[in-house]
């Protein structure tokens, strides 16, 4: 009787595991895509593509850092975890394109000219650094207020 559904069942839930996994790597693709064209400002002179794949391999590290140390706390792996991949995605590019629009507006500014790398670096991550650790901070309330919200 109920044996036997076992192995069918398992298999069902294999195949729509992967089915999920094409879904998720096809997605990924788009925003790696989307990411590349957007920072690029779609010329050939500032095509961004090593920005762009150590800003998703970062996001994809922090990714599992995050895993890592919820299994090492004793935290369960759940199916609305499924979604975290695709929500830290989009977290991680937005900080990403943050930074890129503040380095284009530090070097358009003549103030700056002169200026070595590590200075201009510097003006452009002071910058950068009050829009992403305020879109952290609300990311972070918005996630700790969900947390402990009764659904």
């Amino acid at each position: 009787g109920t044996w036997s559904m076992q192995p069918e069942a398992l298999e069902m839930s294999v195949q729509r595991q992967s089915s999920l996994t094409h879904l998720m790597a096809g997605g990924y693709l788009i925003m790696f895509i989307y990411t590349i064209i957007m920072l690029g400002k779609l010329n050939t002179l500032e095509v961004r593509l090593y920005l762009t794949i150590s800003g998703i391999i970062s996001i994809g590290m922090g990714l599992i850092i995050a895993i890592g140390l919820s299994s090492l706390l004793g935290y369960p792996y759940t199916p609305i975890h499924a979604i975290l991949p695709s929500l830290c995605l989009g977290i991680g590019i937005d900080d990403m394109f943050v930074i890129a629009q503040c380095w284009s507006n530090m070097q358009k500014d003549p103030l700056n000219a002169g200026l070595s790398l590590p200075d201009r670096m510097g003006i452009a991550l002071k910058h950068a650094g009050v829009s992403v650790t305020a879109t952290s901070l609300t990311d972070v309330f918005a996630f700790g207020v969900g947390a402990v919200t009764q659904m």
